[in-house]
């Protein structure tokens, strides 16, 4: 018997997904402008709409500046960490936490997580993380109330230092925004690589060169 037989072998649907993964990065090196479709295809039943390359870079390079090293959670923003993955820099503190399955192929950088179901993160993550970038899934005052309740649970409980906190997602959703986490609109606006109808707006809790100034509140324009 040969000494190797006795190894454990993927499951051949995670084989067939590395296997893509593998192939799309060797594209890159060809390819300059590969997007994550290269990778995957967005999956409209999970409402998935990838940023376009611009957008995807230009929030990856924040969180990067921002971390400095430290830990950096992307909350259902795949795009966002597919242009972190890309940089050459250290990954071992960028995560994902994705619903979908098929990024697992990210190895321990992959979290499996349902906005549904916080209580199933595992607590090694609890309250660890610097900076925290977040696109819910839904454009829904449930999704994002969950969504809230998820970022509070990963942010560092440091009153000296507070984590960056980046969230991405619709314009209707400002004032909520506003009054569960404190976040406020900035100039930049995120775009999609299949153009959506819906205006979304970039919100942080803090004022950053890169994405522009705080944009006036609903209530200071009326």
């Amino acid at each position: 018997m040969d000494e190797h037989d006795d190894r454990p072998e993927l499951p051949a649907d995670t084989q067939a997904l590395l296997a893509q993964f593998l192939e799309a990065k060797q594209k890159q090196q060809s390819a300059e402008n590969v997007t994550i479709d290269d990778l995957f295809s967005e999956d409209w039943g999970l409402s998935q709409f990838w940023y376009d390359k611009h957008t995807s870079e230009t929030l990856a390079d924040e969180v990067l500046e921002l971390a400095n090293g430290a830990r950096i959670a992307c909350l259902s923003a795949p795009s966002v960490f597919r242009a972190l993955f890309e940089k050459q820099v250290d990954h071992s503190n960028h995560f994902l936490f994705e619903y979908d399955d098929r990024f697992a192929v990210f190895g321990r950088s992959f979290v499996h997580y349902d906005y549904n179901a916080p209580k199933e993160i595992p607590a090694e993550y609890h309250h660890a993380f610097d900076v925290i970038i977040a696109d819910p899934p839904f454009l829904s005052e449930e999704c994002l109330l969950k969504t809230s309740l998820i970022v509070r649970l990963l942010s560092k409980k440091d009153l000296t230092n507070p984590p960056k906190l980046i969230l991405c997602t619709g314009a209707v959703q400002e004032e909520l925004a506003y009054r569960v986490m404190r976040l406020r609109p900035v100039q930049f606006k995120p775009a999609h690589a299949g153009k959506l109808g819906n205006q979304f707006l970039c919100y942080t809790n803090y004022e950053a060169s890169r994405l522009g100034s705080w944009e006036p509140q609903q209530t200071e324009k009326q």
